[in-house]
């Protein structure tokens, strides 16, 4: 019988899946992301070597897994090439022997960009996006007018789709006209595409069906901007929850055997949209420069603040988080005092013990805090949770009891080998 495991990201996005996807990759046969595009950025480090990956699954750093793109994301053909030949000057394999790309995933073209950024130029339109044409290409695939792989390495059914453009979509023509070399590059990357493309799902679900392999779903973003569960308009343009990996593959969801959430000892976003626990104050300051905040893909500062256990319990419901892997807590030591949210307080609501899914509501939420006592040590890089100074057990621990969810990791540095686990979890089982 397969073993189907799924990360998934608790909060805002960048709570550090990408580690936790490389590592468990270790045991994994195939790896796949099941949702997003490149406007999502992990980032490893492997042997001292910084590895920023956008599209590719985590696990292109391991040896001998097989790697998947699934129908649920949308690829941006040039810089996958672009990508792809980055890894191999790392001295990892990728080839048509070990990546998949689905022939249903939907393409983000010259188009798509060009909507989005003219659309973030728009001050009545902006949402915070990265600009990689990802929210434009999902809406394509809604509306029934985009390109999808199998389309896309196919000439004729490519111009087919290119005609159909210039004929219906107001402006298309124009920009098409004025930017024929964009165009010319994007055509060109068909062809060297063509022999990763498959029926990916179909794959998948013999695997799921007919074998003991071990499979990993990889997510990109994370709870909080899923775009039915999150802080609504401020959101992603995928669902970036559990439930969506069954649905976009399409396989029976009783199938999975483990969820992971994944969450940062603290709190962070990117872009716009309702924070209620940002500090715009020195520990706010601290907390970015220590962390190293800054957006794997649009190098933009991430917005700091206290963990948020609302919105984690939340998470962890929407999830059904089988445990948690809390990364980044050694970044919390050297601080005297730490908060965690708990609360929210609503000027006309009242006090607030679920997450709000208005995000009108969540902006005009003031919040309640519980108080712990820091502490001064740096942590051991790896061991076990129980071997941490008290001050930190007892702040897992209060995380723990709130969200009802087990910490079962505890990331403690950037490298693969620097998380602690609990006496009873082993990450390899």
């Amino acid at each position: 019988m397969a073993q189907v495991s799924v990360i998934i990201g608790a909060q805002w996005g960048d709570e550090g899946k990408g580690k936790w996807s490389d590592i468990l990759a270790k045991e994994a046969d195939l790896v796949a992301r099941f949702q997003g595009g490149n406007n999502a950025g992990h980032t490893l480090y492997i042997d001292g070597q910084k590895i920023v990956l956008h599209q590719l699954p985590s696990a292109v750093t391991r040896k001998n897994q097989d790697l998947a793109v699934t129908c649920g994301a949308v690829v941006h053909p040039v810089s996958l090439i672009e990508e792809i030949e980055e890894v191999r000057s790392f001295g990892m394999n990728v080839s048509s022997k070990n990546l998949f790309l689905s022939k249903a995933a939907h393409i983000v073209t010259p188009w798509h960009i060009h909507v989005d950024k003219k659309n973030e130029k728009s001050s009545l339109t902006s949402l915070g996006s990265t600009k990689k044409g990802i929210g434009p290409t999902y809406s394509a695939k809604t509306k029934r007018v985009g390109l999808n792989l199998a389309q896309y390495i196919d000439g004729s059914l490519r111009q087919k789709w290119l005609n159909k453009m210039i004929a219906s979509e107001l402006g298309f023509e124009d920009f098409y006209q004025k930017n024929l070399p964009e165009w010319e590059s994007f055509f060109s990357h068909a062809k060297l595409l063509e022999t990763f493309v498959t029926d990916v799902e179909t794959k998948i679900r013999q695997l799921i069906y007919h074998s003991d392999k071990n499979i990993l779903f990889e997510g990109a973003q994370g709870t909080l901007l899923d775009n039915t569960h999150g802080t609504y308009p401020y959101v992603t343009s995928s669902s970036t929850i559990s439930s969506a990996v069954a649905n976009n593959i399409g396989f029976d969801p009783r199938k999975i055997n483990k969820i992971y959430g994944i969450a940062k000892a603290y709190l962070t976003r990117v872009g716009d949209g309702p924070f209620p626990t940002e500090m715009h104050d020195q520990v706010g300051q601290d907390l970015m420069e220590k962390g190293s905040e800054f957006g794997a893909t649009t190098q933009r500062p991430r917005r700091c603040g206290w963990l948020d256990l609302v919105a984690l319990k939340y998470a962890c419901e929407v999830n059904g988080f089988d445990g948690l892997f809390l990364n980044k807590l050694d970044i919390l030591s050297g601080f005297d005092k730490l908060k965690v949210a708990t609360h929210y307080r609503h000027p006309r609501l009242g006090k607030l013990e679920s997450f709000p899914q208005c995000a009108s509501t969540l902006s005009d939420c003031s919040v309640e805090y519980e108080e712990f006592e820091g502490w001064g040590d740096s942590l051991s890089k790896t061991g076990s949770i129980e071997s941490l100074p008290e001050q930190a057990q007892i702040y897992i621990e209060a995380i723990e009891n709130y969200c009802k969810t087990p910490i079962l990791c505890v990331g403690t540095g950037p490298y693969r080998d620097s998380f602690l686990t609990t006496q009873a979890y082993s990450l390899h089982n």
